[in-house]
């Protein structure tokens, strides 16, 4: 069987907090999946920095579909639709202890590009498991919106090249294994039903 590759990418931990919930999610999901060969990569929380980290794996790598995962707030999944051309997180640093303010990600990049996710079936794969699911319009203007941006440049004129974004539940901080909780707590599992999806 040839088994199209899936990279997935989450964040390391940020604001003082000991984990994050994106990393959590895949981590030590690399491997072959089914129809996918998977590798998971850990990305920093430092403006400019995670890009850079992110380039090695779409080199090397050079999958068919990249997902990056990163950590909300909210109580549910939100697929992000578009990721904006600016970095603008006055009265936040990253974890190099850096503010940004309207600052252009790209100079000779688009002013926003659109995921090329099936985020329809995606959604539904979700919904069908009860798990609580979203669309979203912004991933704000911190480091999810970059390596979103940052990804969609990347992958933009590779056309059978899928890519996008999506914000995972900030959970507790709490021993266990973040995917196993996150089965628990939907009976299901999410990135399963993500992958279904694809």
């Amino acid at each position: 069987m040839k088994r199209k590759r899936l990279l997935l990418t989450g964040f390391e931990p940020f604001g003082g907090r000991g984990i994050n919930s994106s990393w959590e999610l895949i981590r030590g999901f690399s491997g072959i999946h089914g129809k996918y060969l998977v590798e998971t990569a850990c990305l920093p929380v430092t403006h400019k920095k995670a890009g850079k980290a992110l380039d090695p794996y779409l080199k090397k790598f050079d999958p068919h579909i990249v997902i990056c995962f990163g950590e909300s707030p909210d109580d549910f999944f939100a697929l992000e639709r578009v990721a904006v051309n600016l970095a603008d997180f006055p009265g936040r640093k990253d974890n190099a202890g850096k503010t940004v303010i309207a600052t252009p990600l790209s100079k000779k990049g688009s002013a926003a590009y659109f995921s090329t996710l099936p985020l329809e079936k995606i959604h539904k794969a979700l919904a069908a498991k009860k798990i609580p699911v979203q669309y979203s319009l912004s991933a704000g203007a911190y480091l999810c919106n970059e390596i979103f941006y940052h990804a969609m440049q990347k992958t933009e004129k590779k056309k059978k090249v899928k890519a996008g974004f999506i914000h995972v539940p900030r959970l507790p901080e709490e021993k266990g294994a973040l995917r196993q909780r996150l089965k628990t707590a939907y009976a299901s599992d999410p990135l399963a039903a993500i992958l279904s999806a694809l």
